[in-house]
């Protein structure tokens, strides 16, 4: 089945899948004509000259290509990714901070490129599944199929809760913010009850109560957080070295980031 990596293709798993090469060059044009990043070229020449190769071997009453030109063709394409990270670490620095202990930060293409070729060399092998249902992700840890996932405070407190022995861990550079808001809607004739809704949240009593039952770190510093409650949610030293990341970037960039995701990882 060639297709345009959407995602609910992934779970027809009574099939093969193939990629459509004409969705890559459109991509890789946009880079070219836009963004002028220079390997897309030569990524654009791959994908035509593998199109080429499988029309001129159909012509000649083969049904598939051999696995030597198949290689070259992927050797090719790795030779592009390596010139696209070429060409982010030569440009000039993008946060020229004079301060050596300060994360560097890089343009958001060279990111892409690293986490790409990262998760692809380092991470894929050792990944079970790329699970996006929670209650999928309850199975396959009841199931003993996972032992390690990538999760929520508030998932992990919730399953936690049910009395499965499950913990969570904090990377030492920081957990991403996972944030959960109310707010009341702006409209004409609106109830105070939804203010009063939003005021009841961030009383002390009910903040601990989130806190206990979904891991909900508190929003208010004056909660006294007892430490028994404290185990798993971002709090204290954790709560400081949470990362939020730029929404205003990923926005902009989902929908060309996500199918390269289902493209190039998972897969």
């Amino acid at each position: 089945m060639v297709h345009d990596h959407f995602r609910p293709y992934a779970a027809l798993d009574a099939v093969d899948h193939a990629f459509c090469n004409a969705h890559h060059r459109r991509e890789l044009q946009a880079l070219i004509d836009i963004d002028k990043e220079v390997w897309a070229l030569d990524m654009r020449a791959v994908r035509l000259d593998a199109a080429k190769a499988v029309r001129q071997a159909k012509e000649a009453g083969e049904s598939a290509l051999g696995p030597q030109p198949v290689q070259g063709f992927v050797d090719r394409s790795w030779q592009a990714v390596r010139a696209g990270l070429s060409f982010h670490r030569a440009l000039p620095a993008f946060d020229p901070s004079p301060n050596s202990k300060k994360r560097q930060k890089q343009r958001p293409g060279h990111n892409l490129l690293i986490r790409f070729k990262t998760f692809k060399d380092e991470i894929n092998s050792n990944v079970l599944a790329y699970e996006p249902s929670p209650g999928k992700m309850t199975e396959l840890f009841q199931s003993g199929q996972a032992v390690l996932a990538v999760w929520g405070t508030g998932r992990v407190q919730s399953f936690a809760n049910t009395g499965f022995p499950v913990d969570f861990a904090y990377p030492k550079e920081g957990a991403v913010t996972l944030l959960t808001t109310a707010c009341p809607i702006i409209k004409p004739n609106a109830s105070p009850l939804a203010s009063s809704f939003v005021k009841r949240l961030l009383e002390p009593k009910i903040q601990l109560v989130m806190l206990k039952d979904y891991g909900y770190g508190p929003v208010l510093k004056s909660v006294v957080v007892p430490p028994e409650l404290g185990k798993m949610a971002p709090i204290g030293e954790r709560a400081a070295k949470l990362y939020t990341a730029d929404w205003s970037i990923i926005n902009d960039k989902r929908e060309e980031w996500t199918k390269r995701w289902n493209r190039e990882v998972e897969r």
